[in-house]
């Protein structure tokens, strides 16, 4: 193998994966910040920005022993509210209890633009209307 080969292969595994890497790191810093941003925008939600991972845990415990107003389902924890959630706005969240935090929901990041979008105002319109 040539020098310029070696050069090449060196780059290759040390240059491109930093770049690619910081690239996917600004990526989902951007995706965290609109969620957060998002989610502070719902009346009653408080979320810790967190300095890693791919998900928030909202605290949504003050809709807790409120009524949905399809079908007067009272939401007594977060898996009531996940599951109101999936079936009247077809988002699809995962309770804090299974993270030790009964009093959130876990919102992933780690998607795209625009379902991150839609999927907040979606769990922001059932807070906010959906809830009696």
């Amino acid at each position: 193998m040539s020098v310029g080969n070696l050069q090449a292969a060196l780059a290759a595994l040390t240059e491109v994966p930093s770049l690619w890497l910081e690239e996917r790191l600004q990526e989902l810093e951007a995706k965290r910040n609109l969620a957060y941003r998002l989610l502070a925008d719902i009346p009653h939600v408080r979320c810790p920005r967190p300095n890693g991972a791919f998900y928030l845990l909202p605290d949504v415990s003050h809709y807790y022993g409120l009524s949905t107003v399809s079908g007067g389902v009272t939401i007594k924890d977060s898996d009531d509210l996940c599951l109101e959630l999936l079936k009247t706005e077809q988002v699809a969240l995962v309770a804090g209890d299974a993270f030790g935090a009964p009093s959130c929901i876990r919102v992933s990041y780690a998607a795209s633009v625009d379902l991150i979008d839609e999927s907040l105002l979606r769990l922001k319109r059932f807070l906010t209307e959906g809830l009696l």
